[in-house]
């Protein structure tokens, strides 16, 4: 993998590889964070019209087909730290891959009718969130972590927000975050000239004004955080969990092995505890979220109402449970083959670089398995104690 920093300051990231595909990846070093109160969900409606026309495309369907009409992909996502685009097109179409992505980026023309438009399918997919338990008990355990900490907010933002949104404030924020100095673009295959085909391509004016990052720090938790919700459902849907520290912290290794323990599969802690042992839920398992600075690892089960105490208690027995060496021995295994696994898929492995850049440094990347593997069980107990003994928050949405 090579680094490159552009003449405008972009951070190029080339990975050269002998497969027949190419994968480019744009990362843009803003989300929902970055949001203040009145444009809640402005990250996440502004990827939204990057699709929606350009100076030279005109419309979402010709964008599309550009790449899919070579057998090609385009997706993006938004979440609390930064937005993403990618494009997967065979490596002889590398020089259409990268005139498409950065006619998005640079052309963008956002038509009223399509903010119109867009604002419909966004304001759908808020209440798709809201109508399912599986994914709002997320949110509610989320506002119920975080007090000060912008992650407590949703991505997608809030009805009243998304319904005011104008396409003006939408150039303005385009204009304030998609700066050349608050991008990462990652390549993973294609020619050895890519370089200068970037260059070319992202050829944005270089601008010094990057928006400061100024996130109010996010106390510990004093006592436990609880909120619930009354649905009508059959089951109650439980998350409870921890703060923790973000991934660019050095206990974030021994926070991945824990996360292992807990929540590898049917083989982890939390799903051999609640389903295998006791048949309490059918959908349970392990999250750990870690942002550049702050995060956090839960449990979640769906179980009947009249379970969810025993449940939220084997949870936290399992928590706090000292692990043992053959556990970590194993999860080492486990994040280990996952790892290499997941890198050989060029999407993965340009989006974790740019990630991983954007945290720090995108060679960390390259020495991930020999830090876990070099991780003592010592320090996974103390990082055990110190996160898990602490006061959690817990979410509960059901009957």
């Amino acid at each position: 993998m090579k680094r490159h920093i552009l003449r405008n300051g972009i951070t190029l990231l080339h990975e050269p590889t002998h497969s027949k595909s190419m994968v480019i990846e744009a990362m843009v070093k803003t989300g929902s964070n970055d949001e203040k109160a009145g444009i809640r969900g402005i990250a996440h409606f502004f990827e939204h019209m990057l699709f929606e026309g350009t100076s030279k495309r005109p419309d979402s369907r010709t964008i599309a087909a550009a790449i899919e009409d070579l057998g090609g992909e385009m997706n993006a996502y938004t979440n609390s730290e930064v937005t993403a685009y990618h494009i997967k097109v065979l490596a002889k179409h590398a020089d259409k891959a990268i005139d498409v992505l950065s006619d998005m980026l640079l052309h963008s023309t956002f038509p009223g009718k399509a903010v119109e438009k867009e604002r419909k399918v966004i304001l759908k997919e808020i209440h798709m969130v809201l109508d399912d338990p599986r994914f709002y008990k997320w949110m509610l355990f989320e506002r119920t972590l975080f007090r000060r900490h912008p992650m407590r907010h949703p991505t997608y933002g809030t009805v009243e927000d998304v319904s005011a949104m104008t396409r003006s404030r939408l150039v303005r924020f385009y204009r304030a975050h998609y700066l050349p100095r608050n991008m990462i673009i990652t390549v993973i295959g294609g020619a050895r000239s890519i370089r200068g085909k970037i260059r070319r391509a992202f050829s944005l004016p270089h601008r010094e004004r990057i928006p400061k990052k100024r996130h109010p720090a996010e106390r510990p938790l004093r006592s436990v955080r609880s909120s619930s919700e009354h649905r009508r459902t059959k089951s109650a849907y439980t998350v409870l969990g921890f703060l923790t520290c973000g991934r660019s912290h050095p206990d974030a290794y021994a926070l991945d092995i824990l996360e292992a323990v807990l929540g590898r599969g049917q083989s982890g802690r939390v799903f051999d505890a609640i389903r295998t042992r006791n048949g309490l839920s059918y959908e349970v398992g392990a999250r750990l979220d870690l942002g550049k600075d702050v995060g956090y690892i839960a449990a979640h089960a769906s179980t009947d109402k009249k379970k969810v105490g025993l449940a939220q208690r084997l949870m936290l027995e399992e928590f706090r449970r000292p692990v043992t060496a053959k556990e970590v021995s194993d999860a080492k295994t486990f994040l280990e083959g996952n790892f290499i696994l997941e890198q050989e898929n060029p999407e993965e492995r340009a989006d974790e670089l740019c990630f991983m850049e954007y945290v720090g440094n995108a060679e960390r990347i390259e020495g991930y398995v020999r830090r876990i593997n070099a991780i003592p069980i010592r320090k996974v107990l103390v990082a055990q104690k110190k996160y898990f003994s602490q006061p959690y928050a817990v979410a509960v949405v059901g009957p």
